[in-house]
C-alpha cells in the first residue's frame, strides 16, 4: 500500500513534467507551477526521510534479534552453568543465574541481562573458582552495549518514519 506522501509526490511530479512539456508564460500559472515544484521537492525529502526511518527501524529489529540470540547462547548460558556449579557446592549464587532472561520485551531482556552481568561482576572472585571466564563477562558487557545501540537505532528509525509521515 502506498503512502499519502508517495501519491502527492507522484501527482506533483506529473504536474511539473506537464509544465515542462507545455510551458506557459502567464504569471499566475508560473507561480502555481513554482509552488508545485516546491511541494514536489518537499515530498522528495519527506519520502527519503520515511525510507531512511524504515531502513533504520528494520536494521535495529534485525540486530536486536541477532544479539539477543547471541547473548543467550553465549555469555548468559556460561553464567547459568557457572551459577549451577556454584549452587551445587552450597553457594546461594545459583539462584541469581538460574533464571535466564526470557522472551519478554527487549527492555525487560536488557534489564535482566544487565542485572545478571552486575551480579556476576560483584561475585566474580567466588565465581572464578567455579569456572567463570572474565573474557566472557566482558563480552557480555560489549554485547549488551551493542544491544542498547540497536534499540536506539530502531527507536530513532521509528521516530524518523513517523515524523516524516506526519
Amino acid at each position: 500500500m502506498r503512502s499519502d506522501v508517495s501519491r502527492v509526490y507522484e501527482m506533483g511530479t506529473r504536474v511539473v513534467s506537464l509544465e515542462d512539456a507545455h510551458p506557459d508564460t502567464d504569471e499566475g500559472h508560473l507561480l502555481s507551477v513554482q509552488k508545485a515544484k516546491d511541494v514536489v521537492a518537499q515530498m522528495r525529502d519527506v519520502a527519503a526521510a520515511q525510507r531512511a526511518g524504515l531502513v533504520d527501524k528494520g536494521a535495529g529489529a534485525a540486530e536486536k534479534a541477532r544479539l539477543r540470540r547471541e547473548i543467550l547462547a553465549g555469555p548468559v548460558a556460561h553464567l547459568a552453568e557457572v551459577g549451577k556449579r556454584a549452587s551445587r557446592n552450597g553457594f546461594e549464587l545459583g539462584r541469581t543465574y538460574r533464571y535466564k532472561p526470557g522472551a519478554q520485551t527487549y527492555t525487560a531482556f536488557l534489564t535482566a541481562a544487565r542485572a545478571m552481568q552486575a551480579r556476576a561482576q560483584a561475585d566474580a572472585k567466588v565465581l572464578l573458582t567455579f569456572g567463570l571466564s572474565e573474557a566472557v563477562l566482558s563480552q557480555l558487557g560489549e554485547l549488551l552495549d551493542k544491544f542498547e545501540a540497536a534499540i536506539a537505532l530502531g527507536n530513532d528509525g521509528r521516530t524518523k518514519h513517523k515524523g516524516a509521515t506526519r
